[in-house]
């Protein structure tokens, strides 16, 4: 994980130099878990009168997820990945957007079980208001897969000032859902691999 995390932030300081808009995206979110994040891309500006234009972006992030099974003797859940985003399919001029993803995750219990695996998928990006000079209700999703294994996310925020924003989200950790379907008395408690958050974020324009 560690040279998958070096290799992605040369690759990101490199391709800042030839963009336009660099954002780094953080926050700390919380409702049945803890969940930090950060993200930081590099754009450059489409052509918001095209149907459909591919243009260049990088964006690399993470996040980590932390829930407490204490009470219930089952200890610490904790999931944790590193992702990058390469390339955007801008379509009906900047209302979707659609992206190649590649990550390494991270997720065990306490006593129960670990999991490491490098995963690729994509990502999605569906921008509400694209014909604002900004961005004000937005929301993205994450699907990053390996063998028999599936990591998601997704949220939904609104943008009430230039940087700030607010909103909730859905984190699924297939591994977390396998291990509870091979201890069905656990099913429910680990709501099918889903845990849900409320967000509040920060946007930094370099």
């Amino acid at each position: 994980m560690k040279k998958f995390a070096v290799i992605s932030l040369l690759l990101f300081l490199i391709s800042s130099t030839f963009s336009l808009d660099r954002r780094i995206r953080c926050g700390v979110s919380g409702a049945n878990c803890l969940r930090l994040y950060g993200e930081a891309s590099v754009q450059g500006y489409g052509n918001r009168s095209e149907l459909m234009e591919f243009h260049q972006r990088y964006a690399l992030g993470a996040y980590s997820i932390f829930r407490e099974y204490r009470d219930d003797n089952l200890g610490l859940y904790n999931s944790t990945a590193i992702y990058g985003d390469l390339g955007s399919l801008d379509i009906i001029r900047g209302f979707l957007s659609l992206s190649f993803s590649a990550g390494a995750h991270l997720s065990r219990i306490e006593d129960g079980y670990n999991c490491s695996e490098l995963l690729i998928g994509g990502a999605t990006h569906f921008d509400f208001t694209f014909w604002k000079d900004r961005s004000i209700v937005y929301s993205d999703f994450h699907f990053l897969w390996a063998s028999n294994f599936l990591v998601g996310w997704g949220t939904l925020s609104f943008s009430p000032l230039e940087n700030v924003e607010i909103g909730c989200g859905l984190h699924y950790d297939g591994e977390l859902d396998n291990w509870g379907n091979d201890l069905p008395f656990l099913e429910d408690k680990w709501n099918r691999g889903i845990n849900y958050f409320a967000l509040l974020g920060y946007n930094f324009d370099l």
